[in-house]
């Protein structure tokens, strides 16, 4: 195992070897300002002094130290956006009829075919179907027109 740094507590090692470290009891670090805090540590200055060196506040070092593995804070389940069913082909189907046509227009036409829809939800809709490829984007129109 690679060992760039340790004390008594804290182990400073690679990403593949926290497991090792781990399985045997101890705590690992994997950051930069773990290293410089443990290299200070090693050299006699107190806890403190080390943090305000590295320039990193103690409590987040001893945080790494605890938890060496950092966790997402990403929800574990994201609201998936939902649409009127049929409404991304009727916004296929409108753009595809009238390419330079935007959410501003369109929205009027999609409320009077009886979608309860506002403005943004259309412009979600267009630029999911222009990152799918389903429809052109309106600058490539206007490039291809003029050339």
């Amino acid at each position: 195992m690679d060992l760039v740094a340790s004390s008594d507590e804290v182990v400073k090692c690679g990403v593949r070897d926290l497991a090792v470290v781990a399985a045997r009891g101890g705590h690992g670090a994997t950051t930069v300002a773990s290293t410089a805090w443990l290299a200070a540590r090693a050299g006699g200055l107190p806890s403190e002094a080390a943090a305000a060196a590295v320039g990193v506040p103690l409590s987040t070092l001893k945080r790494w130290r605890n938890d060496p593995q950092s966790k997402s804070r990403r929800p574990l389940r994201t609201r998936r956006p939902t649409h009127p069913p049929g409404l991304a082909a009727a916004v296929e189907r409108l753009r595809l009829d009238h390419p330079m046509w935007g959410k501003a227009k369109l929205t009027p036409i999609l409320r009077s075919q009886g979608f309860e829809v506002s403005e943004a939800r259309v412009g979600r809709v267009l630029s999911e179907l222009m990152a799918r490829g389903l429809v052109p984007r309106v600058p490539d129109l206007i490039r291809n027109i003029a050339a």
